[in-house]
């Protein structure tokens, strides 16, 4: 019978093919399902499917084929990742759509900083869905890791520098009115001192006339009694090593079904104090951030570390893998305004502008061009190298303070095929 031995084999197109020099992806995103090879015909075998020309499928003769890529055909076909259609010598080449990321509006497309404005529009104050401000630097609890915990996860700082350092009323007038334009509601305040007599009356301000809403960062040890600051979502942060006794008073004292208590870790025993914390306590609303001090790598790893079944597991749409090509989600869109109104894209990232001086808009035309954070990916080796390239998240702070590219246990030299 004609075609009796040929077949067109092709990936279906929910799936992502990612090609390194020595291994081979295919990853479901509607079955959230991953397959991995190592074997160098079925990497070629991909490769020819995911070339232009080939229309997203390649001609297979099961006579001339290698048991290792029947195999593979057999695996996928089976599990629903690939697709085989019969084979007819009249019939046109068939065609199986691959998925395929392309930008109408990607900076990288544009050659002259000075058209960005045009090409972006008023699209660009879509772009900022965060904003964080750091209020002032007046603080009196003398913590031991003032500055260092804000350089990992979200917390509050004198931001190394003297009391007394502190965002004037005009200035903060001037962001809020900047921001009355923008998309955005919802501001991240930090301190230093949030209950400052001055900045309250601002954000109260800001609440009436721009209809902004705040998240209120608070050590748990500066907490007080205010009824603008509860009547906002009010965030608790507690250091690893906290005063039981004391939180549980101050989280009586809130009141408030809202409210978002922040637990930082650094070992095994910070872990079992939260979890009989917030179980003793009926906490509902709380997160968990590991802290990186220099010397606790086991624990870090054990609870930050993504293994080969973390990403084996990982559950991603094909636009969150497209996204982890072009963008970090883990910054994208976000702003910091620092005490003395410098404007960063990161915590002690470069200065983008100044509270005040600069317009927000301008501020995120400059982060677009030239890239401090919002599109830092994974491109740095061992990354580069990796099959799972897009299926990890994008770098975050730990990266950076720890100075490493990838924190995960994945070897070049494992396959599950």
């Amino acid at each position: 019978m004609e075609g009796e031995n040929r077949f067109w084999y092709g990936m279906k197109s929910d799936v992502y093919v990612h090609i390194c020099k020595d291994k081979a992806l295919a990853y479901d995103t509607k079955q959230k399902k991953c397959r991995v090879s190592e074997d160098k015909h079925v990497i070629d075998l991909l490769r020819k499917t995911e070339e232009e020309e080939s229309l997203g499928c390649v001609l297979i003769d099961e006579v001339e084929q290698l048991p290792s890529v029947l195999k593979w055909i057999q695996l996928t076909c089976k599990e629903n990742m690939a697709i085989k259609l019969p084979y007819y010598k009249e019939a046109e080449h068939p065609v199986i759509l691959r998925p395929l990321l392309s930008l109408n509006k990607d900076v990288s497309k544009v050659k002259d900083e000075k058209f960005m404005p045009f090409y972006w529009g008023a699209n660009m104050k879509h772009l900022l869905n965060g904003l964080t401000s750091y209020v002032n630097a007046n603080c009196n609890l003398n913590c031991k890791k003032c500055g260092s915990y804000c350089s990992q996860i979200p917390y509050c700082s004198n931001c190394e520098v003297k009391n007394g350092t502190s965002l004037s009323a005009s200035q903060l007038n001037s962001l809020f009115s900047d921001l009355s334009t923008f998309p955005i509601r919802s501001i991240n305040i930090f301190g230093g001192d949030v209950y400052d007599r001055v900045i309250l009356e601002v954000l109260k301000n800001a609440v009436e006339r721009y209809s902004l809403c705040f998240r209120i960062y608070i050590h748990y040890e500066a907490y007080q009694k205010n009824s603008f600051v509860d009547s906002q979502v009010v965030h608790l942060l507690i250091p690893a090593g906290f005063n039981t006794e004391y939180l549980r008073d101050v989280y009586k004292r809130l009141d408030n079904t809202t409210a978002v208590l922040h637990f930082v870790v650094e070992a095994e025993e910070n872990l079992q104090t939260v979890d009989y914390f917030v179980r003793k306590n009926k906490v509902i609303n709380y997160q968990i951030h590991p802290y990186y001090t220099g010397s606790n790598r086991v624990f870090f790893e054990e609870n930050v570390y993504m293994s080969k079944d973390d990403l084996m597991n990982t559950k991603l749409s094909m636009r969150e893998i497209f996204r982890n090509q072009k963008l970090n989600a883990n910054n994208f869109g976000a702003l910091y305004i620092m005490p003395n109104g410098s404007i960063t894209a990161r915590m002690d990232g470069p200065t983008l502008g100044h509270v005040g001086h600069d317009e927000l808009i301008d501020v995120i035309y400059k982060e677009l061009t030239t890239n401090t954070a919002w599109r830092k990916i994974r491109e740095g080796e061992p990354c580069s190298q990796c099959v799972y390239q897009y299926l990890c998240p994008p770098p975050s702070n730990y990266e950076s303070v720890i100075g490493m590219n990838n924190l995960c246990y994945v070897h070049n030299n494992n396959s599950n095929v």
